[in-house]
């Protein structure tokens, strides 16, 4: 997409965006709508043109246009989605939560009622974290439910930049360019940006934790090393049992992508491992990964989320995943579930319809992701193979633990923009050869051209 094309694009988006904020706002009666709808579209705007443009002196202009693309495409998906004529819930039933117990604790933080009884709820208090995000944001601009909707809209925006920068330091620019374009566009991004629910900021974590990290091999930084900080202390009070799985990812790409300078490498090697074992020993984070380390309670709660009263996409239950033979022989269809479903056959029910233009897109990346992988593991390049590690781990957690198809969708978009990286990495070497090959076709007849000509 080149720069003149989506400066106009993300102009006219952008007034799309504004007027269906106040569209939704007139016809739900609700000021408190359009006041939080437009004074988060407005903050969030001008802060990716601040923040995207430190990407790079050539290519920042260009990154800061495809993340306000991003954003306001997000932005009217998440109205529309939310003040049309159909159950705004209809994607997420915990969307209920999130809109109305943060105006409890708000509430309680303007000295209305005294605590909410909810704070005591160990299921709130696992998640505190963007519990008391919604509740500042209602606390400082207006109670609207608009307004967390359209922050999240940025959470997602900046996944295009952190796709950008992790592509560009691993494979090179042109695969950055294609990574961010792919991360603007890929539906269940999109959708999950769109909703009241705290999976978008998760996945966030887990990008710029990546990205950090590879960085970290790059270039010494201890910003990074309180950025991975700040990011694994949000997980912890978001969904604490990633946090073992961050933790090992990191770990892993720190151990693989080769470094620049041996002392250097040990200084940032010993601070990092400080602050993963503060992190965890010193705070306790990461205790209840811990706990989902025993395969008999993943069993357990597989065979939960898999019956057909629980989930009516269900898939796989009775598995004794404790069971290491049972283990290794069902993996692969785990897999093939986690990444690949719902599977053409089983789009059987409108929610699942919704998912088949991503289903298709991804099929048809699927090719570009195995070249990637391929040309990585044949090439051996330490920076390339570190960002690996994440991948297999993620995955790999979330295959075991998946049971249903809804799950599966919803877990795999916490991963997605590290495949998209290797994707936009195969995509481009093909794209090369095959522009390699047509130039070797024709450069017969065009110094036969020549030739004559002279």
């Amino acid at each position: 997409m080149n720069e003149s094309f989506a400066r106009g694009l993300a102009m006219i988006l952008t007034i799309v965006a504004y007027l269906l904020i106040v569209v939704a706002g007139v016809v739900g009666a609700s000021t408190e709508d359009i006041v939080a709808g437009l004074v988060v579209l407005t903050a969030g705007l001008v802060f990716i043109r601040v923040f995207a443009r430190r990407a790079s002196l050539e290519y920042g202009q260009w990154l800061a246009t495809m993340c306000q693309i991003a954003f306001v495409i997000r932005v009217i998906v998440a109205t529309i989605i939310y003040a049309g004529p159909w159950d705004r819930y209809m994607f997420g039933e915990d969307q209920y939560g999130y809109d109305y117990i943060p105006h409890s604790i708000m509430r309680y933080w303007n000295g209305e009622t005294g605590q909410p009884p909810v704070l005591l709820d160990p299921r709130v208090t696992g998640r505190i974290g963007y519990y008391y995000l919604v509740s500042a944001l209602y606390y400082f601009v207006t109670p609207g439910l608009l307004g967390p909707r359209v922050l999240n809209c940025l959470a997602g925006a900046l996944m295009v930049y952190y796709a950008f920068r992790l592509a560009t330091v691993v494979f090179g620019r042109a695969e950055g360019r294609v990574a961010a374009v792919w991360t603007t566009v890929f539906p269940s991004l999109i959708i999950w940006s769109s909703l009241n629910m705290r999976d978008i900021w998760l996945a966030l974590s887990v990008v710029v934790i990546v990205w950090h990290a590879v960085a970290i091999r790059v270039r010494m930084s201890f910003i990074s090393l309180a950025v991975i900080a700040g990011h694994f202390a949000w997980i912890q009070y978001n969904r604490s049992y990633l946090v073992l799985i961050m933790f090992a990812a990191t770990l892993g790409i720190f151990l693989l992508a080769r470094g620049q300078s041996l002392g250097r490498d040990f200084i940032m090697g010993g601070a990092l491992l400080g602050v993963l074992a503060i992190l965890r020993f010193g705070l306790g984070y990461g205790q209840e990964g811990m706990t989902w380390l025993d395969l008999d309670r993943v069993t357990q709660q597989r065979d939960v989320l898999a019956r057909t009263d629980v989930g009516a996409s269900g898939y796989l239950p009775g598995l004794q995943l404790s069971n290491p033979v049972v283990l290794v022989s069902a993996f692969p269809l785990l897999l093939s579930y986690f990444l690949f479903s719902p599977f053409p056959w089983q789009m059987l029910s409108a929610r699942r319809l919704i998912t088949l233009p991503e289903m298709v897109m991804w099929y048809w990346m699927v090719p570009f992701l195995l070249r990637g992988f391929r040309d990585v593991l044949r090439e051996r390049v330490g920076r390339q193979i570190s960002v690996l590690v994440p991948i297999f781990i993620i995955t790999s957690a979330y295959a075991i633990s998946s049971a249903n198809m809804g799950l599966a969708y919803r877990y795999r978009a916490q991963v997605i923009v590290l495949y998209l990286v290797f994707v936009s990495a195969g995509y481009v070497r093909k794209k090369t050869q095959v522009m390699t090959a047509a130039h070797a076709r024709m450069a017969p007849g065009l110094a036969l051209q020549r030739a004559r000509s002279t």
